[in-house]
């Protein structure tokens, strides 16, 4: 009679002290839908905040070319003339991780070089390049 009073004694408790294998495999299946459920919905935050930087890193380094201009007189022939004095070291790359473009224009007095960032797919001259030169650049548009 003392065996019933207490539940976990005897065969009965014995074989219920942790999971099947079944149930946690149905945990690990529920937990992975939910995590791809999760990355699906916070990709489009993802990628805005890609925009955000790379618009930011392409209004510094007009600013510094601007200033660099101002300085010698010349633009620099590329991007990594900045570096140190003007620019760290990894802010020549946008929110992908790509080099940003970086052409002198001496045909075009108001904007005497493009400064483009290829977006995501990486590739110049498609639909999700930012221009440095936008009007709209990090104005939340």
């Amino acid at each position: 009679m003392a065996d019933n009073a207490n539940p976990t004694s005897g065969a009965r408790g014995r074989g219920r002290a942790g999971f099947s294998l079944i149930e946690l495999t149905l945990v690990i299946v529920i937990l992975g839908i939910l995590m791809g459920a999760a990355a699906v919905a916070f990709a489009p935050q993802i990628d805005r905040a890609k925009v955000r930087t790379t618009e930011v890193t392409l209004r510094t380094i007009k600013s510094k070319l601007q200033e660099y201009e101002g300085i010698y007189s010349v633009l620099p022939q590329d991007l990594s003339a900045l570096v140190p004095d003007y620019v760290d070291e990894g802010g020549l790359e946008d929110g992908w991780n790509n080099a940003i473009y970086y052409r002198i224009q001496p045909t075009n007095p108001d904007q005497g070089f493009k400064l483009v960032s290829l977006g995501k797919d990486g590739k110049l001259n498609t639909e999700d390049d930012i221009d440095g030169w936008d009007p709209n650049l990090g104005s939340g548009n």
